[in-house]
C-alpha cells in the first residue's frame, strides 16, 4: 500500500491477509521518484518479544532497510522503533540466564541495522512495557535499556528521550526532516519518574514539543511515540474493558485523553506531517485531527496482533505484522 500528501509517501510491508473490515487498498499520490526523496524512514512498533532464532517482520526489515541504504546511504536513512522494544516488563534486574532471553530480543531488532557499510542511524522509543508500567524502578530499567543498546549497538542506536525524562529530543535528519520524539508513558504513568526531569515534566514536555514544531523552518516533521491519538484497534476503546476507560493504556480513559487533547491543540496550531505510533498491534493510517496523518505501526513481532477495524478517519488498516516506510521528497 502506499499513502501520500503532497511531500511523503507511506508503504506498508505486511505479512498476512486483513482480517477486519478495513479499506480497500489505494494509493493517495504516485510514489516518489528516487531521485527526489530526500530520507527514508522505517516505522515499526512493538518489536520485543521477536523470536531470536528468527523473526519475519524483521527480517522482512532488514531486506528492506539494505535496499535504501544502496540507493540512498547511511546519512538519509532512518529506522525508528516505536516502544515496548522489550516485552513484558523492559530490562529487568534478574538472573544471568533470564538476562540473555532479554537480550537476545534486544539483539534480534539491533541486527536490523548492524553490518553494513554504511548503516543507518537507529532510534529507540521508550513504550509502557519498558518501564514496566507503573514499577517503582522503571526508570532504572529504562537505563538499562539504553545502555544496552548504545553500547551493544556501537554507535548505531539511540534510545530517545534518554534519561528517563518525556522529552522531547528533536533529530533532524537529510536536508528535510525533523524527527520529534517523545515518551507518552511520562503522560500515563503512576509511578515514580526521575527527580532531575524538572519541577513540572510534562507541562515543559507539552511547551518543548510546541517550540519543536514552531521551529521546524524548511523541515517537515514528524512526531514519534509510543501511544496513539486514535486508533481502530484494542487500545481504541473497542471492547468492553477498554470501552469502560479503566486502563490508562486506553484511550478512553480520562488521562489518556488528557495527554489526546493536549498533544492535538499544539498540532492544530502549527501542524506535524505524521504522528508515529505502536502500542496497538496492527498497522494503521488515520486522518489527524488538525493534522495531516496519522501511523500505526505496532505489528513487530507475529506472537502479538490485535483485530482492528475502520474508523470514519481510517485510510487504511491492516491486521498482520508489518512494517511501515515514509519517503520524504526534496521539494
Amino acid at each position: 500500500m502506499k499513502f501520500a500528501t503532497g511531500l511523503a509517501a507511506l508503504l506498508f510491508v505486511t505479512g498476512c491477509a486483513t482480517l477486519a473490515p478495513c479499506p480497500a487498498p489505494q494509493a493517495l499520490a504516485p510514489p516518489l521518484p528516487e531521485e527526489s526523496i530526500d530520507s527514508v524512514v522505517f516505522l515499526v512498533g512493538d518489536a520485543g518479544e521477536a523470536n531470536p532464532r528468527g523473526e519475519s517482520v524483521l527480517r522482512g526489515l532488514r531486506i528492506a532497510v539494505a535496499e535504501a541504504l544502496a540507493a540512498f546511504g547511511g546519512e538519509r536513512v532512518t529506522v525508528v522503533f516505536l516502544g515496548d522494544n522489550l516485552y513484558p516488563d523492559g530490562l529487568i534486574a534478574t538472573s544471568d540466564a533470564e538476562r540473555r532471553v532479554l537480550e537476545a530480543r534486544l539483539d534480534s531488532q539491533l541486527g536490523v541495522l548492524s553490518n553494513f557499510v554504511s548503516p543507518p542511524l537507529g532510534i529507540f522509543i521508550p513504550g509502557n512495557h519498558d518501564w514496566g508500567g507503573d514499577a517503582a524502578d522503571g526508570a532504572e530499567r529504562l537505563a538499562r535499556q539504553a545502555d544496552y543498546l548504545v553500547s551493544r549497538g556501537a554507535g548505531l542506536a539511540r534510545f530517545e528521550p534518554a534519561g528517563g525524562c518525556p522529552g522531547p529530543v528533536v533529530v533532524d535528519r537529510g536536508e528535510r526532516l525533523r524527527l520529534v520524539a517523545l515518551d507518552t508513558q511520562w503522560f500515563l504513568r503512576r509511578g515514580p519518574v526521575p527527580p532531575d526531569c524538572g519541577a513540572d515534566p510534562r507541562q515543559d514536555s507539552l511547551n518543548q514539543l510546541e517550540a519543536a514544531l514552531a521551529s521546524h523552518g524548511d523541515r517537515q516533521v514528524v512526531v514519534l511515540a509510543h501511544h496513539p491519538l486514535d486508533s481502530g484497534s484494542e487500545h481504541g476503546g473497542h471492547g468492553f474493558p477498554a470501552l469502560l476507560g479503566f486502563d490508562r493504556q486506553d484511550i478512553s480513559n480520562p488521562r489518556y485523553r488528557r495527554m489526546k487533547e493536549a498533544f492535538e491543540k499544539i498540532f492544530r496550531r502549527d501542524p506535524p506531517l505524521l504522528y508515529a505510533a505502536g502500542h496497538d498491534h496492527t498497522l494503521q493510517v488515520i486522518r489527524g485531527d488538525g493534522y495531516p496523518l496519522q501511523l500505526i505501526s505496532g505489528a513487530g513481532t507475529s506472537t502479538r496482533l490485535s483485530p482492528v477495524k475502520a474508523l470514519p478517519e481510517t485510510l487504511a488498516c491492516r491486521q498482520g505484522t508489518g512494517f511501515a516506510r515514509l519517503d520524504l521528497g526534496r521539494d
